[in-house]
């Protein structure tokens, strides 16, 4: 009974022998009805865990990959970590941050948030690993950008329901939870002036800008994010460091002169309000 042993050995390349033949008479060239035959037969011999390290370094070297492409590629990571290292929490909260960051790269806030959920809880559970309690800060920034890009959402701005403005709250507040909590895993990985701590501080300043309109929050996290890229770049600074420290200046002056025209003008201090006038002064 079943496929195993030397019986099923000979029906799966009897099988593959049939595939061959009926494309072949269908007129497909020869060399691509043979490479799609061996790569078939060297998918059903490998492990899923050669299988991930394969499609890992595929990603790796991808160059002209869609992000779409990637998305496909890290879901079948994650479905093959899944079968590989199924009792492996730090694997599969890996599996599940490197999914995360894909959907996000993607422009895809919403799928992005249960994987990067998934990946704090399986990262917190396997802390004692040096490795997972390195990766757990990535993957709650992961987190809190899935989040705060998912607040500040086309679809989502301008409704104006009671339901919908409490969810839209509920959010955000779910957001800045998670951007305070991998502040404080920076801080401890890192410590409290490396410029790993730099994006998070940038991006919860700009959703504090772009959905409550809390420009002094957004003021302190980004003379943060000055005040530790002015210490990385003190000596020497190199091109990078220059032009990450001329943006964090330039994020910095932008908030505060929209903050000043807010003010001054005495117009509608909503966040479509800031959008439109921070979109009109960009035009400039």
């Amino acid at each position: 009974g079943g496929g195993g042993g030397a019986a099923g050995t000979f029906l799966r390349l009897h099988n593959a022998t049939v595939v061959m033949v009926a494309q072949l008479a269908r007129g497909a060239p020869a060399g691509l009805v043979l490479d799609e035959a061996q790569e078939e037969e060297e998918e059903l011999h490998s492990s899923p865990e050669a299988r991930v390290r394969e499609l890992e370094g595929r990603i790796d070297h991808a160059t002209s990959a869609s992000a779409l492409d990637l998305v496909g590629w890290r879901c079948e990571c994650l479905a093959l970590t899944q079968i590989a290292w199924a009792d492996d929490l730090f694997q599969l909260g890996r599996a599940s941050f490197l999914l995360a960051r894909a959907y996000l790269d993607a422009g895809m806030p919403f799928p992005a948030i249960p994987h990067a959920e998934r990946a704090e809880s399986m990262l917190l559970a396997s802390a004692a690993r040096p490795e997972a309690e390195a990766l757990l800060p990535k993957a709650l920034l992961a987190l809190a950008d899935s989040l705060s890009r998912a607040v500040l959402a086309p679809g989502r701005r301008g409704r104006t329901s009671q339901k919908a403005r409490g969810n839209a709250a509920a959010l955000y507040k779910r957001a800045a939870d998670a951007y305070h909590r991998s502040l404080l895993a920076m801080h401890r990985v890192f410590g409290r002036g490396h410029v790993a701590c730099c994006p998070v501080l940038r991006g919860w300043a700009r959703m504090a800008v772009g959905r409550s309109s809390d420009f002094a929050l957004a003021r302190r996290l980004l003379a943060r994010e000055l005040q530790i890229r002015s210490a990385k770049g003190v000596n020497d600074p190199t091109a990078a460091e220059s032009a990450a420290l001329d943006e964090t200046r330039r994020e910095l002056a932008s908030n505060m002169l929209l903050e000043a025209k807010v003010a001054s003008s005495g117009r509608d201090n909503s966040p479509s309000s800031l959008r439109a006038a921070r979109l009109r002064r960009e035009a400039i």
